[in-house]
């Protein structure tokens, strides 16, 4: 009880902080992606260490819609703009980091680059899936495992 207590009376300190960082999430959309709009947000972590907010967005083009996701900090910063790739388009380096780090997995089932904002190295989320179960690698450019879920 003591916990919940504790929560509430600090939840309105962080509510501007979150408002700030959507603040300035609408204001890096509105400057680098004239004419799309936010479709949908909500927050992400990568192998509960990294949190990130994933933002969809989209804008009607020729009757189309263009769709895009962006990944951004917890201070509202672009880190990644997330696309998907079919599994043979993923670097060798990051193949063979797959297949080691899960040698009886199959062929991915989804996968996606995020291509880093900042010089980094880009990043690769790969996911399978067999049944109800998933799971979850994080690959760098370069073949260096991040973590796996």
């Amino acid at each position: 009880m003591r916990i919940l207590t504790t929560f509430l009376l600090l939840l309105p300190l962080l509510l501007p902080a979150q408002d700030a960082t959507m603040a300035r999430i609408k204001a890096v959309v509105a400057d680098q992606y004239p004419g799309y709009m936010i479709d949908e947000t909500e927050k992400e972590s990568w192998c509960s260490r990294e949190v990130f907010w994933e933002v969809e967005i989209e804008k009607e083009t020729d009757g189309a819609d263009d769709e895009l996701t962006l990944l951004f900090d917890t201070e509202g910063t672009l880190r990644y703009v997330e696309s998907s790739i079919i599994p043979a388009g993923m670097p060798s380096a990051v193949k063979d980091t797959y297949r080691q780090a899960c040698p009886k997995c199959r062929e991915p089932n989804e996968v996606d680059v995020l291509t880093a904002q900042d010089g980094s190295p880009d990043l690769f989320e790969i996911e399978v899936r067999k049944g109800l179960r998933e799971r979850t690698f994080l690959i760098d450019a370069n073949g260096k495992l991040l973590c796996r879920e």
